[in-house]
């Protein structure tokens, strides 16, 4: 694969976003599973979580699909900037959005390293600035600890 644009990484990186949302929202694990990569690292301002085996990946799927359900059934992701370093890797940020387009993560930085491998784009690493008793930050510790 050859070297890619700005523009480009910025597609790429928001139809990634948008396969993830779509399979929080249609429940659909194997899909969310096919984008990510393991093991895929997640850091915090006070943690880091290794998921490493695909169980783990599981439990934070459901997590995740369950704070979507209960909450904003509608949630959308929106890049905000992605940039190409190198023709394997694209370091991106976001935000979650609500249905009448209010920003949900506002105060939160969302990033996400996506890493070209077996000819696709794969979720690598993420780096999420929430607090300590933010309610995703307690299903992911929660999730890779069982």
């Amino acid at each position: 694969m050859g070297a890619i644009t700005a523009s480009e990484a910025k597609q790429v990186f928001q139809d990634l976003l948008d396969r993830v949302t779509g399979s929080y929202l249609s429940r659909d694990f194997d899909a969310f599973a096919y984008v990510v990569h393991l093991p895929h690292h997640i850091s915090t301002s006070f943690e880091t979580i290794n998921i490493r085996e695909p169980h783990h990946l599981k439990a934070v799927f459901d997590a995740v699909c369950t704070l979507t359900h209960t909450g904003e059934p509608n949630l959308t992701a929106v890049c905000h900037d992605a940039k190409p370093k190198g023709r394997d890797r694209i370091d991106g940020s976001y935000s979650n959005l609500a249905p009448d387009h209010a920003v949900l993560t506002a105060e939160i930085k969302c990033q996400t390293v996506l890493m070209w491998i077996g000819n696709e784009w794969k979720a690598c690493m993420s780096r999420y600035e929430f607090a300590k008793d933010d309610v995703v930050a307690v299903a992911l510790s929660a999730a890779v600890s069982t």
